[in-house]
């Protein structure tokens, strides 16, 4: 099994940090303390896969370098300004549907809809109405209870 070595290592981790471990992850992880700080969350940043829903992306070609381009090359390439319209579910349907009105172009921006800082502010993570729980439970990262679309735009 791949992961059987860093299971052990895990355990012996875990135990050091006082955690029971199963199954290779610490008891104690799960979608509502995972980014908590400590142990758990160190933990989980290291196996993102053993916690979230993940896939495997593989290249359909080999892999080939890019060509170098100067600074004019780069500002003569074309661009279709259009391209930030489409919705990012149509490129990435796999998004919960609270992902419904964001485009591409919103993403980019950084202006997919989470109105509020996170950082010092507990109801970002323990309470479904906060915007930053919300938005972090349309990723899949926290129980969805009760979360509503984000104002993408």
């Amino acid at each position: 099994m791949v992961h059987a070595a860093e299971d052990a290592l895990d355990r012996m981790g875990a135990l050091r940090h006082g955690a029971a471990v199963e199954r290779g992850r610490p008891v104690q992880v799960d979608l509502s303390n995972w980014d908590l700080g400590g142990a758990p969350s160190e933990w989980v940043y290291r196996h993102a896969d053993r916690l979230f829903r993940t896939v495997a992306l593989l290249p359909g070609h080999a892999a080939r370098p890019l060509p170098r381009l100067d600074d004019q090359q780069l500002a003569d390439l074309p661009l279709d300004p259009s391209a930030g319209t489409t919705r990012l579910r149509d490129h990435l349907p796999e998004l919960s549907e609270q992902w419904n009105p964001c485009t591409v172009r919103d993403v980019l921006d950084m202006a997919s809809g989470v109105q509020c800082p996170e950082v010092g502010d507990p109801g970002a993570y323990l309470d479904p109405s906060h915007p930053f729980y919300q938005f972090e439970a349309s990723l899949g990262w926290r129980d969805t209870g009760q979360v509503t679309t984000p104002a993408c735009g």
